[in-house]
């Protein structure tokens, strides 16, 4: 298997030699970090060439860029025999879960709207690439709360995703249907792999409950009790999960963000969208990213 070329680019000078690389990407965290480890000295470089923490880099495999954001940490190691240095990132929508959204309220703005508008100071994009549902009559954050966790918490009422591409933009998007049509194969693409299978945190029931002010078309009543309720692939036989042999309901604190457009079949989506994000079997795939020239 051969390796491919991994270079980091920083204010313009391309780096690489790296003696060991570590990229990760993951639907369950929104921005791609990596860790790259060199000596002081590059390849094919006569003088030391810092990388200062807080720069705008651009990751290239191949000379195509997989990751575009910041240097997060720069670690200088010293010792007798060696001297390196490792060098640490994030894509850019790691500033959406670092920093604080702006306390407001947004009225009759859709999903895309309110994520342009939160990215929009952090030089970040929006693509949308699924149905992501109509407006918000109504939808707050909580002061202090990080732009990520406001958009976070908007999405799940309409069962959307948020990822990265890794090119310093946001995507709206679901579990997708296409599958790839290259085979991951050991010792073609994967030097090693390891799997977690667990039902840690996976219940046979789902359900979320909102909260909303009544209105004239929709009653106090009806309003203070929206419920929406998922259930792990029940038996016809038992109506419980053949993953579960036993009952486990899982009740989260009411949503108050499930407001304005609320109602049984939004707060369904989120109890839906809850359990999909549970997965129980987990795995970590070391790539041919490892061990890459300059």
């Amino acid at each position: 298997m051969s390796n491919p070329d991994m270079r980091l680019k920083v204010d313009g000078t391309i780096y690489g030699g790296w003696k060991q690389i570590t990229v990760r990407r993951s639907l369950e965290q929104l921005a791609a970090s990596f860790e790259l480890v060199v000596s002081e000295r590059w390849a094919g470089q006569d003088t030391v060439r810092p990388i200062r923490p807080g720069a705008a880099c651009t990751l290239l495999v191949n000379n195509s860029p997989v990751i575009v954001g910041y240097v997060d940490d720069v670690n200088i190691e010293y010792g007798d025999k060696q001297h390196q240095v490792a060098v640490s990132g994030y894509d850019k929508t790691g500033d959406l879960v670092g920093c604080s959204a702006p306390s407001t309220q947004f009225s009759g703005r859709t999903l895309a709207q309110v994520a342009t508008d939160l990215c929009k100071p952090f030089g970040i994009g929006v693509k949308v690439n699924t149905d992501i549902g109509g407006q918000f009559s109504r939808l707050k954050n909580n002061e202090g709360d990080s732009v990520f966790e406001t958009l976070e918490s908007a999405a799940r009422i309409r069962a959307v995703l948020l990822l990265s591409d890794g090119l310093g933009n946001l995507v709206l998007s679901r579990a997708g249907t296409q599958r790839i049509s290259e085979a991951l194969e050991l010792g073609k693409n994967i030097y090693r792999a390891s799997g977690k299978n667990s039902h840690r945190d996976r219940f046979s029931r789902y359900e979320v409950k909102g909260q909303m002010a009544g209105s004239d078309e929709w009653y106090a009543e009806d309003a203070a009790h929206p419920l929406g309720t998922s259930v792990d692939k029940p038996s016809r036989a038992t109506g419980r999960s053949p993953y579960w042999p036993r009952n486990r309901w899982i009740n989260p604190p009411p949503r108050s963000e499930l407001n304005g457009n609320a109602m049984s079949a939004m707060a369904g989506a989120a109890a839906s969208h809850t359990r999909s994000k549970l997965v129980p079997l987990q795995w970590s795939l070391a790539t041919g990213l490892h061990g890459a020239g300059a």
